[in-house]
């Protein structure tokens, strides 16, 4: 019999639908959104990186603000974070399709649109993601539960990021009437606008499948944001927000390049898809078989396995080059479902040091922390497009040509030793993440 707190595999399916939500527009971003603003909206590659940075600055106020906000919510009769699921997910999908129209202005002004609607997907996805993810304590007192609904919320997450990358170049080309740049301005937004819709539904199931059984009350707070942010940093706060920056980094750097990587070095654009599908489709496997290695294995021993493969997986990837496609498809593969098991390893990490700060301070913070989540996601991802277009703009890429061996090259390092630089980053901060002993008993 269930428990009063256990939740049956229809609500934890029901949850998951939301991590979907959001992520199927997110999927496109990661993916593709990049290329689109290279070489079918028509900015320079620095100024892309710029926007990225630029974007996340204000990212660093507002992810701990809606956290704030968040933890001040008042536990309505539908809850306390569900109502942030219903009604963010609209302006989400409207601001989404906004990303890929491409009204015809100058270079600046451009540059000027896309900056602010990139800017202004990010605050919305931050008023989804953080009550998100925030809620999972919320819906079960039970550890195996939340570590259910982590799994299954990771697993459809990396579902809709291989359905919308995977399926992005051929529907774009089919919605827009072929694969020029010209065409692609129409197929873009058709197809940010079809996902919207679906997103849209997806929050609706969730916001009505899910129902929160063990939420904080509202407690007085500080007004001043960053003086609460405060009062739950600690060392293993601190370790596993870098890790996850750097776990967000690592899934970042194969969407990101995977369409430079297959056009321009690989020079097969057709194998767009397969890559797309190999790549998130391992990641969708490996997040969904976390759980199994949860149940006899630390949450952290993953982590640092996930980080060691991206290492060991990049060097070989840069050694081979363009050698044999079947062993890279093979690279791609592991590391994709290393992503995937990380995932969930790292954020059950983060629950535990959310769980180990309410200990602690005896109170329960769960919106700052979990916006930590959203902020270490959306910094990794931002860092690892501004990254990818920097390396593009000095090495001499040039948009819709052949490209000097120099660029080329770039295009590899992105797709190789960087993920493997950044791995070995994520590998250290994770080992350094530790919970005080007797608090981690109590846990």
């Amino acid at each position: 019999m269930k428990g009063k707190n256990d939740m049956g595999i229809f609500k934890i399916f029901g949850y998951g639908l939301g991590s979907m939500s959001n992520n199927f527009i997110m999927g496109v971003f990661q993916s593709f959104l990049l290329i689109f603003y290279t070489d079918v909206f028509g900015i320079p590659a620095m100024a892309v990186s710029v926007i990225f940075l630029i974007s996340k600055i204000w990212d660093a106020v507002n992810d701990p603000m809606m956290g704030a906000i968040v933890d001040k919510s008042p536990v309505t009769r539908f809850g306390k974070y569900r109502p942030y699921i219903l009604f963010a997910s609209l302006p989400l999908a409207i601001v989404g399709f906004l990303c890929f129209c491409t009204p015809n202005f100058s270079v600046g002004g451009k540059i000027v649109y896309a900056a602010i609607t990139y800017t202004l997907f990010g605050m919305i996805f931050t008023a989804y993601d953080v009550p998100y993810w925030a809620m999972v304590p919320s819906l079960s007192e039970k550890e195996h539960t939340r570590n259910k609904l982590i799994s299954c919320a990771r697993t459809l997450y990396i579902l809709a990021m291989l359905i919308a990358s995977a399926c992005t170049e051929k529907v774009v080309t089919v919605l827009g009437g072929g694969s020029d740049a010209v065409n692609k301005k129409i197929g873009y937004p058709k197809y940010v606008a079809i996902l919207g819709v679906i997103a849209v539904v997806c929050a609706i199931i969730t916001f009505f499948s899910t129902k929160e059984v063990n939420a904080p009350k509202n407690e007085a707070q500080s007004a001043n944001i960053f003086r609460e942010f405060k009062k739950v940093c600690c060392k293993p706060l601190v370790m596993v927000l870098i890790s996850m920056g750097c776990c967000a980094m690592g899934m970042a750097f194969p969407a990101t390049t995977g369409a430079y990587y297959m056009i321009y070095y690989i020079g097969n654009p057709a194998m767009i898809g397969l890559y797309m599908i190999i790549c998130m489709g391992m990641a969708m496997i490996g997040s969904a078989a976390a759980p199994v290695f949860v149940k006899k294995i630390p949450a952290k021993v993953m982590t640092i396995v996930g980080f060691l493969s991206d290492i060991i997986m990049g060097v070989i990837i840069m050694i081979l080059g363009r050698g044999s496609l079947s062993v890279l498809f093979v690279c791609f593969g592991i590391v994709g479902f290393f992503i995937g098991v990380r995932l969930v390893t790292i954020t059950v990490m983060l629950m535990q040091t959310a769980q180990y700060i309410a200990e602690k301070n005896g109170s329960r913070a769960d919106g700052i922390c979990f916006s930590l989540n959203s902020f270490a996601n959306k910094i990794g991802q931002a860092l690892a497009g501004a990254a990818v277009s920097m390396i593009l703009a000095v090495t001499g890429y040039v948009a819709n040509a052949q490209q000097t061996e120099l660029a080329a090259n770039g295009i590899l390092i992105t797709r190789s030793l960087l993920p493997a630089v950044i791995g070995i980053a994520g590998l250290v901060f994770t080992v350094l993440w530790k919970l005080d002993t007797a608090k981690k008993k109590q846990v």
